[in-house]
Parts: structure tokens; sequence; C-alpha cells
């Protein structure tokens, strides 16, 4: 978190995620981002070895600490079920809230960075995505286990979900209209793709 940081680094992230929203991660020298920061570019650069260190720190800031509510959820969740629609909630309610520092990683890393062969970002954003599937696989592993999800490929299913969450969240920071109430229909769709019908049939037969 920032506010764990030293206040010179903290300050230059703040203000390389302010211009990178404003002008995107290539429109952004690191003489824009020094000057709005109030550093000299040599304390820049002693903090950050360059501006794609500059991002991967933002990257890094911000999914670790989805990461950390995504373990709390999961520990939480009184089944797989209840966990992968947890993290799923939580997915949609945390990139609604860091709205700004998303569209930098969603616009510049996988459009931009990436394609030049970055290996510092590709090494570091690679990890962090596998680290968002296993928690996804976590979940549904447990939910097969318990039988609150229905038999399926968890590794597959991460994947799936990951994707889907991602695209939705595209949508929603670039300004795409949507239906209302999206994000509980999303919750909604998973919960009837994903739960084990045998137990929607004992709930149904105890009825009667």
């Amino acid at each position: 978190m920032q506010n764990s940081l030293p206040h010179r680094k903290r300050d230059i992230l703040q203000a390389a995620q302010r211009l990178f929203a404003e002008k995107g991660y290539h429109g952004t020298p690191t003489s824009e981002i020094a000057t709005l920061a109030g550093v000299a570019q040599g304390t820049l650069f002693y903090h950050f070895k360059s501006k794609e260190g500059i991002l991967l720190s933002l990257l890094q800031q911000t999914t670790g600490a989805y990461l950390k509510d995504a373990q709390d959820i999961l520990k939480a969740a009184p089944s797989g079920l209840q966990g992968i629609l947890d993290l799923i909630e939580r997915h949609l309610e945390f990139c609604t809230d860091h709205q700004e520092e998303l569209k930098i990683l969603l616009r510049d890393i996988p459009a931009d960075v990436l394609q030049q062969n970055s290996s510092l970002l590709q090494t570091g954003t690679r990890e962090l995505m596998q680290r968002l599937q296993s928690t996804y696989r976590e979940a549904l592993e447990r939910g097969i286990n318990d039988t609150s999800i229905r038999p399926l490929k968890p590794r597959c299913a991460a994947w799936i979900v990951h994707s889907c969450t991602y695209g939705l969240i595209k949508h929603v920071i670039f300004g795409t209209p949507g239906p209302p109430n999206l994000h509980r229909e999303t919750i909604e769709f998973f919960r009837h793709s994903l739960a084990n019908p045998d137990n929607l049939t004992h709930r149904n037969t105890a009825k009667h």
C-alpha cells in the first residue's frame, strides 16, 4: 500500500498514476513524473530503475491489495460456490473503486507494453495473473470437493471466470454502456452456471 512507502517513492507513484491515466504510459516522460512529484529525475531513478519499473510497481500495488482481500474472502466463505461468487463480487467492486489505476493497467500493459517484449513487465504480469487464476481455481476445487459446485475442470473454469470478469471490467472502466444491475446479474449468471444441480434437486425434494 502507498501509505507504507517512503514519502518520495509514494509521491512518484501518485504522480505517475495521474499522468499515465491522463496521457498514457508512452505519452508520459519521466521528466514530467519527476516534476509533478516534486523530485529530481535522479531521485526518481534511485527509487525506480526505469519508467517500466514504475508501471510494474503500480501493477503490484493494485493487484496486491486485491489478492489479500481474495484470500480473506475464501477463508470466510461457507462453501466453494459461495467463495467463488464472493470473489467475483469483490472483483467487480474493487475494479469499480480503483478505476484510474486499472485504466492504466488494462490500457497500457496488455495493449502496449507487453507487445514490446518487456521481460520485466511480462514476468511480473504473468505471475500476478497466475495468482489471480489460482485463487479462482482454489475456490472452484473446494466447491467441487464440498459438492456445492458441479463436476467440472477447475483449471478451465478458472480461465473462463477470469476472462469473463476481465472483459466486463474493461467495459465498465472504459465507459461502454451496459444494462442495469449488471454486477448483480453477473453474480447470478455464475451462480446458475456453477451450482451443483444435485443440491438444487435435493432442496426441492425436501420442500415437498
